[in-house]
């Protein structure tokens, strides 16, 4: 495959290789293969990049900032609010 043929690269594969590849859930072999297929397309190695690049700056925050606590008290009520019970009378 061509470094600009995509036509053989789905989404699904790609997300997939990311992910075992930056999850570091593999071995270094298997993380040389994940590489090098993905360097055989110029999409899929930017969209790799760029998901290297989100994680390092998640990574480097700093994690005694908190949210403020009426954003907190905001996610809380949607989250409990976005609960559905169904009830089965058989």
């Amino acid at each position: 495959m061509s470094k600009e043929d995509h036509s053989r690269c789905s989404s699904e594969e790609i997300e997939r290789l990311c992910c075992e590849l930056l999850d570091n859930c593999t071995s270094e072999q298997r993380a040389e293969e994940i590489r090098a297929r993905i360097s055989e397309c110029s999409c899929c190695s930017s969209r790799l990049d760029s998901e290297e690049t989100v994680r390092q700056i998640v990574k480097g925050c700093d994690e005694s900032t908190h949210a403020p606590e009426t954003l907190r008290k905001k996610i809380s009520y949607q989250i409990h609010m976005s609960q559905t019970t169904v009830h089965w009378q058989g």
